[in-house]
């Protein structure tokens, strides 16, 4: 089969599943995850998780999460997050926790502020905290 013929078939949608529903940078991200206290360490890669869609009242079968952490080399860290899913409702709305990690590249003593969905959350190296996510984790999961 030729390339333009591959793509063709792409554009027409041949592999998209049936009610396939894509979240992108929504949620909150934490660092480290949601139990507090937590200590975090300079020279260490700073893991994040990410929460990025909830309905503990739905569940769907997850096609793929992309998930990034990038340190600008100063003070700032930008989290971004997608996925697919097709929710197991009709309702195109429903959609299970999507649970997405990501890990920096090791970080020096600082202050960082990690930015997620138009929200963030400053954390120092090292310390132990415990406000440590962009928002409020999804009740119920």
């Amino acid at each position: 089969m030729s390339v333009p013929r591959i793509l063709a078939l792409i554009a027409l949608g041949g592999c998209v599943p049936a009610g396939q529903v894509t979240y992108s940078d929504q949620g909150v991200a934490c660092v480290g995850g949601v139990d507090g206290p937590l200590n975090v360490l300079a020279n260490r890669p700073l893991d994040l998780q990410i929460a990025l869609a909830a309905d503990p009242h739905c569940e769907a079968d997850v096609l793929d999460t992309v998930t990034t952490c990038d340190w600008d080399g100063g003070s700032n860290i930008d989290v971004h997050a997608s996925a697919r899913l097709v929710p197991f409702s009709a309702d195109a709305s429903c959609a299970t926790l999507i649970d997405a990690r990501c890990d920096t590249e090791p970080l020096p003593a600082g202050t960082y502020t990690v930015h997620y969905a138009g929200q963030s959350v400053t954390v120092t190296l090292p310390s132990s905290i415990t406000d440590n996510c962009t928002g409020d984790w999804p009740a119920g999961t």
